[in-house]
């Protein structure tokens, strides 16, 4: 491990995260991934506390410098298939997994499981936990996997995805 000299770059990339993900890839070790979710509240139309999605970064230096990707566009921590709702559950469920072969393809899961396959650029959801309103219908979604997502995770020489979730374990 290696202690990051410049911490007040650095630290802008969790100053205001309460979880935080970070995935590395075999296939390429420069490129540092890091999902984060925001610890400020608010109260949404239930008057329940929410979280805020606060970022998605990306490093191809092994981590000397990292790029956020705009949290605006998509919502990876989102319960809706456009992922342009603000209500999610960072505090709760948030992960994050690379694949171990191609190093853009990025798996990113919370409520519903994203994926990149150009290193972050664009997502998609790619399994969902339910559907009542049928809007995720026309998204390409691959199948279930129940929605509160805490862990992502390429198994090393099969490459198959496994998702570690509060109603089971999926692959």
């Amino acid at each position: 491990w290696d202690i990051i000299d410049d911490f007040n770059i650095n630290y802008t990339l969790v100053r205001n995260s309460e979880r935080i993900e970070i995935a590395v890839s075999p296939a390429n070790n420069d490129a540092v991934y890091i999902l984060t979710g925001n610890t400020h509240t608010t109260l949404d139309e239930c008057s329940n506390s929410v979280d805020y999605f606060n970022g998605y970064y990306v490093s191809l230096d092994n981590g000397s410098s990292f790029v956020r990707f705009d949290n605006t566009v998509v919502n990876l921590n989102s319960n809706c298939c456009n992922g342009s709702d603000y209500r999610q559950q960072s505090k709760y469920d948030i992960a994050l997994a690379v694949n171990n072969i191609a190093p853009q393809i990025i798996i990113a899961g919370g409520i519903i499981t994203w994926r990149s396959i150009n290193f972050g650029f664009n997502w998609s959801p790619a399994y969902v936990d339910d559907d009542p309103n049928g809007q995720c219908s026309d998204t390409g979604i691959e199948g279930f996997i129940h929605g509160d997502i805490h862990q992502l995770a390429y198994q090393p020489i099969s490459n198959r995805l496994w998702a570690c979730t509060d109603g089971g374990v999926y692959y």
